[in-house]
């Protein structure tokens, strides 16, 4: 699995910016089995797929399917090939394998 960090900035009381960087490892909350059903390729399996959190990736951090993303309202399934990606306005921004 990929992850790319993303760099942050951050406003200080001076006005002036502090830029750091985050991983995207650091929203990951530990690892699910689960059921990737048949496709055309074959039949289906169980897999173990990383958890992150949603609210804890940041512009520009990337990750790679399997692995399902949580928030409080949704629940986002990357199927093995999957990636995805948050944007600049913190979008997340799925590509699906072909």
């Amino acid at each position: 699995m990929a992850a790319i960090d993303a760099e942050v900035g951050v406003a200080r009381k001076d006005h002036g910016i502090r830029k750091h960087f985050r991983h995207a490892d650091e929203a990951r909350i530990g690892v699910r089995r689960v059921y990737f059903g048949a496709s055309a390729t074959g039949g289906g399996e169980w897999l173990g797929a990383p958890v992150w959190r949603r609210e804890a990736l940041l512009a520009g951090n990337a990750i790679a399917g399997p692995a399902v993303v949580e928030e409080v309202s949704a629940t986002t399934v990357l199927y093995p090939g999957d990636r995805a990606r948050v944007d600049a306005i913190g979008s997340l921004v799925v590509d699906m394998s072909a």
